[in-house]
């Protein structure tokens, strides 16, 4: 047994003097792939352009989710998840990115192969279980990429107040029609009093009193429709509105 491990340490220690010989015979073309090897690598750093990434986080705060409706309300995670949902399809949109060029002073059209790498250069990730979600931005430059995620990040801002606005316009028309109506029929219901009164030279106390309750009921029912448009318009953070109404 002794022998025969000695002789296998022998026929190893030939193997690897047959393989330094064969590397030793073939070491200039080792050494060339070598110094191949390094100078295409060089050669891929020194020609490949660097790439930057510059990222804004945006918060997408709902107003219903504050204070103590943040625990009564169990509908309210829902709601913050669709926004959030909704937003980042907005921040996708081709609205959003053609808003954000114009503000950079780009003068780029929807089909512009300009304008799909720009567009193509911006992308946009939910951050898990938050509210908040990311802009990413990749370009050759890094103050490029700074200023197209902050750009993105204005453009949308600005889209969101202006359909906000535009909801709170067309709720205000809506109240202020409901409220001139409201005011033509308490006016008629004055009036219809009025002439009660006179054509009833006794009027009973009990008489009075439906008369007043049921004037009463229609001006509380006017009055519930205007609040539930007044919060309709808080839910969506119009704060000078909802003094208004």
């Amino acid at each position: 047994m002794e022998s025969e491990r000695l002789e296998q340490m022998d026929a190893d220690i030939v193997d690897l003097r047959q393989l330094g010989a064969a590397l030793w015979r073939r070491k200039v073309i080792i050494l060339a792939v070598t110094v191949a090897a390094v100078l295409v690598a060089y050669i891929i750093t020194a020609t490949t352009t660097p790439v930057y990434q510059a990222v804004a986080t945006l918060l997408i705060k709902d107003p219903r989710t504050t204070g103590e409706r943040m625990f009564l309300d169990g509908g309210s995670t829902v709601v913050a998840r669709n926004q959030v949902q909704n937003s980042v399809e907005m921040l996708r949109s081709r609205q959003v990115a053609l808003r954000a060029a114009e503000r950079l002073g780009h003068s780029f059209g929807p089909t512009d192969a300009a304008f799909l790498g720009f567009h193509n250069s911006i992308t946009v990730q939910p951050v898990s279980n938050t509210e908040a979600i990311r802009v990413i931005v990749t370009r050759p430059s890094p103050a490029e990429a700074a200023d197209i995620a902050n750009a993105v990040a204005a453009a949308f801002i600005e889209l969101r107040r202006e359909l906000n606005r535009d909801e709170i316009t067309a709720a205000r028309a809506f109240i202020e029609e409901q409220l001139a109506m409201a005011e033509v029929q308490l006016m008629a219901a004055e009036q219809a009093l009025q002439e009660f009164r006179l054509s009833n030279s006794i009027l009973s106390p009990t008489d009075e009193t439906r008369a007043l309750l049921a004037m009463l009921m229609e001006l509380e029912s006017r009055y519930l429709e205007a609040e539930r448009a007044r919060d309709e318009a808080r839910a969506r953070g119009a704060a000078a509105d909802v003094n208004r109404y």
